[in-house]
């Protein structure tokens, strides 16, 4: 892999590959489990990439806007909006991103705190809780559309984005 932020720490990856049996967040808003095409999405401070602690995964077409001919006759078209097509036109439908990330932390029950600095040891939080593992879905249990249900109305933004003021949303 290359990256802007270098290589996945082994334990980022561990958590890489809890992630992708999740599926796509956005997707999961929905109501409909997606784990096909996913892409690995970074979370963005101040237009620089948090490292891959940070990360959801979304399918192609809420990451880059590629809708497969499915996602096209499932989701409507005005719910089809892409995080490429910017961070307004997201929040407007669904809850932002730092939100999601939230949500994928506690579902793997992972430290959900988000950093007060830029400045994060490599592998996330994880160093100041080394105890922690990652706990993945009982078997049986639907990915994370059962899991990442939307509060009432999908793009509720009720409430700020953790570690957010009103001012810093773009």
């Amino acid at each position: 892999m290359n990256h802007s932020t270098g290589r996945p720490t082994k334990y980022e990856q561990e958590r890489i590959d809890a992630m992708r049996r999740l599926g796509c967040v956005a997707c999961a808003q929905l109501g409909v489990p997606n784990l096909n095409e996913l892409e690995l999405h970074h979370l963005l401070d101040g237009n620089v990439r948090m490292g891959h602690w940070f990360s959801i995964f979304l399918c192609a077409g809420h990451h880059q806007g590629r809708w497969s001919e499915t996602q096209k006759e499932w989701i409507p078209p005005d719910l089809r909006v892409s995080i490429a097509s910017g961070r307004k036109a997201w929040n407007r439908v669904y809850p932002a991103e730092r939100i999601l990330w939230v949500k994928v932390q506690q579902r793997l029950r992972l430290n959900d705190t988000w950093p007060p600095t830029k400045l994060v040891p490599r592998g996330g939080p994880r160093h100041a809780q080394s105890n922690q593992t990652l706990v993945e879905a009982p078997k049986g249990e639907a990915p994370v559309a059962a899991v990442l249900s939307p509060a009432p109305g999908v793009g509720d933004r009720t409430g700020a984005e953790p570690g957010t003021a009103a001012g810093d949303r773009a």
